[in-house]
């Protein structure tokens, strides 16, 4: 308020945006909305403003933001890993459902919350340094309509379209359409990818207090599978933007299609029931020349090859979640119960041919258009899994003082696995001793106990202890299951 002698009052308005780089809660850690100064667990949240500010087009390059993660281009470069911790993942959350690690493009992403530490009390079998979580963008109530075109070297551009709003008069159905292309080239002769994506979404609100949401999520990427050079220093004299393989020889394609479903229902302000389920499909198939070394002169090219005829993998997943607030005085709980279902099913299979009965090629002056092989003499590998799992988890936060904060859980994980593996060579199996069809049970509890204390507002200490789980599929060097081999298991203390 301003004034001056003789003058009427005067008010002056300051407005601003709200700062789009801080976060202050995230979800992963506990499924439920909790400050991140509340967690007792190192979690790091890559928001929407930061996505858009750095013109991110393929979201694991947004992970590049977050201390000790580092981004593992895989296969061919159609496939993201990640190294948390010094543990390498190539499993993802995608809005709290086990996802895949292909190419996730940035437009539908809404944020990138990423975990350290064990996640295995709530989501799982995951390496025990940590998970991504990609979480997208979901239906607007006012109407929104955005369109981009990005354009950059090696003849990159991608055009994009976000559209959101209400599809009736009175708000209770609402949509979200993203959908976006990009197509580009490399520093590397002749590769080149095209990626499509599209992500419809529909909300609908019954009431204040039950909505039910349903999203589709398609991506398609096709290109020139690209895998580098051997581990041999020798490589490295060769001009950088040398391609190994055969234009016409290396290709990849991949399709992955998700469903969520989730119904959301308030009792009241204390007691709320989540039900969410998903269904992911992923379609993919390759042909490769893989450099496999090179001759004693330095520059002969040796090279293998190798077909997918198919990679199947479907993930069907349920779960249920509980979440209960108490008031008791000056402790608050706040109750999680949970029960997970899920069936993961994978078939592939692999043709080879083995090494040296491809041409080969000069490292310094390649002479390109080898014919994809049509007799295969390699040991050819087919696989089959099925992984079942059932869980059951608690989880209690407890504000024991305003600045001093307590989080405990566990889950008891059971799981099925049925693996079906053999090798043979074009249609004849080479023996019985090459086929095996082995099953297994595995059991675990994971626990987790947190603290976190808060001397002065912006500063939190926290201290934890988890453990992380994964059924343990270890085998001899002929490929025989190890059925004596116990559940893969991590314990994590930690503090900060």
């Amino acid at each position: 308020m301003v004034t001056s002698p003789g003058d009427e009052e005067q008010e002056i308005v300051v407005t601003g945006e709200q700062e789009g780089y801080s976060v202050p809660d995230a979800s992963t850690a506990t499924r439920t909305d909790t400050p991140l100064r509340d967690i007792p667990q190192s979690t790091q949240v890559v928001p929407r403003q930061v996505i858009e500010d750095r013109q991110i087009t393929r979201i694991s390059d947004a992970v590049r933001n977050v201390s000790g993660v580092t981004v593992q281009r895989e296969y061919g470069d159609y496939s993201d890993a990640y190294n948390i911790r010094g543990f390498t993942t190539y499993d993802t959350l995608r809005n709290g459902f086990q996802g895949f690690s292909t190419i996730v493009p940035s437009n539908n992403i809404e944020r990138v919350e990423v975990l350290k530490g064990p996640a295995s009390i709530l989501y799982g079998q995951f390496e025990p340094g940590g998970v991504v979580h990609y979480i997208t963008k979901q239906p607007l109530s006012e109407p929104y309509y955005a369109a981009e075109f990005t354009a950059g070297s090696y003849d990159y551009y991608s055009p994009s379209i976000d559209f959101s709003g209400s599809l009736t008069g009175d708000r209770k159905l609402l949509y979200r359409l993203n959908t976006a292309y990009t197509s580009s080239d490399s520093f590397v002769d002749f590769v080149e990818r095209d990626v499509f994506s599209i992500s419809p979404t529909l909300t609908y609100r019954f009431s204040d207090a039950t909505t039910l949401a349903l999203s589709y999520d398609y991506i398609q990427s096709d290109g020139v599978h690209y895998d580098g050079f051997a581990p041999d220093p020798r490589f490295f004299q060769a001009p950088i933007n040398r391609f190994t393989g055969e234009p016409d020889g290396n290709d990849d394609e991949t399709e992955r299609h998700e469903i969520n479903l989730t119904f959301l229902h308030r009792f009241n302000d204390n007691l709320e029931f989540r039900s969410n389920f998903a269904v992911s499909i992923d379609r993919s198939n390759n042909s490769i020349f893989r450099p496999r070394g090179l001759e004693d002169d330095g520059r002969t090219v040796i090279r293998s090859y190798e077909r997918n005829l198919f990679n199947d993998n479907d993930i069907y997943t349920l779960q249920n979640n509980l979440i209960a607030k108490f008031n008791t005085g000056a402790i608050a709980p706040q109750l999680l119960l949970g029960f997970d279902w899920s069936e993961d099913t994978q078939e592939n299979v692999n043709l080879f041919l083995d090494d040296g009965e491809v041409a080969s090629l000069d490292l310094f002056d390649p002479i390109y258009g080898t014919p994809i092989p049509t007799q295969l003499n390699g040991t050819d590998a087919e696989f089959e899994s099925r992984i079942e799992t059932h869980a059951i988890y608690l989880q209690d936060q407890l504000t024991l003082l305003p600045n001093l904060k307590l989080l405990v859980g566990g889950r008891y994980d059971f799981v099925d696995n049925r693996t079906i593996t053999q090798s043979y060579r074009g249609e004849n199996i080479l023996s019985t001793d090459d086929i095996t069809d082995e099953s297994f049970y595995d059991e675990a509890f994971s626990p987790r106990i947190g603290i976190v204390y808060q001397p002065i507002e912006p500063i939190s200490l926290y201290a934890s202890y988890s453990r992380s789980f994964a059924p343990n599929n270890a085998r001899t060097a002929s490929g025989t299951p190890i059925e004596q081999m116990h559940p893969f298991s991590t314990a994590m203390t930690t503090g900060g």
